[in-house]
């Protein structure tokens, strides 16, 4: 969220909140259940079923509470007193520059000496910047999608490795060193990735 949203709104407009938000409960579920059971594979602790209560309280994080809270006041038409619309206007102008200063301590932190381009990190950032965002222009080809909703969708997968990815990691007392190489490498090449999916983005028809 911290990145994405930020990011989208940037390129597209407020126009693609909704579109990130999908994404986001689609990720977040995806992650929390089927990720982390194999994270937890890989870790010393005993594995943890893929839906079980310890995920469940993960899984309803405040983000995706927030959403699912604002889906309810869609949906039943409620409208919010102004002073309430106000305060969460001036919280939601806060989300870039909170972003940009979550993605330079990030980038702060990385030591260039832990970077160890093997095969096992070249082939998770190919998953993530070639893998994820060919499956999805592909699915796009086969859906009938709203233009923004495809492009959002494509920046979406895009994206750097969540860094949840770390704290889990560390949870399942798995390969924690693995996991911040990954996560602080897909986040420096995202500064150039990005750019680069603009540019096959405005040469795709939707």
């Amino acid at each position: 969220m911290f990145i994405g949203l930020p990011v989208n709104i940037t390129l597209f407009g407020p126009e693609a909140l909704p579109y990130v938000l999908l994404y986001f409960f689609a990720n977040t579920t995806f992650f929390w259940t089927i990720g982390n059971y194999c994270l937890s594979l890989d870790g010393q602790r005993e594995p943890e079923p893929i839906f079980s209560l310890a995920t469940f309280k993960r899984l309803f994080s405040p983000p995706l509470l927030g959403f699912f809270l604002g889906l309810l006041v869609v949906v039943t038409e409620i409208r919010p007193p102004v002073f309430l619309i106000n305060a969460a206007d001036y919280v939601g102008s806060l989300t870039t520059p909170l972003a940009i200063i979550f993605i330079g301590l990030t980038l702060s932190t990385v030591s260039f000496k832990s970077f160890h381009l093997d095969r096992d990190v070249a082939a998770v950032l190919a998953g993530r910047f070639i893998l994820s965002p060919l499956t999805i222009m592909a699915l796009t080809g086969f859906f009938e999608l709203p233009s923004l909703m495809a492009k959002v969708f494509i920046i979406q997968s895009s994206l750097p490795i969540v860094t949840s990815a770390v704290l889990l990691a560390g949870y399942h007392q798995a390969d924690t060193a693995f996991a911040s190489v990954t996560v602080s490498l897909s986040t420096l090449m995202a500064l150039g990735t990005i750019p680069f999916y603009m540019i096959v983005i405005s040469l795709m028809n939707f």
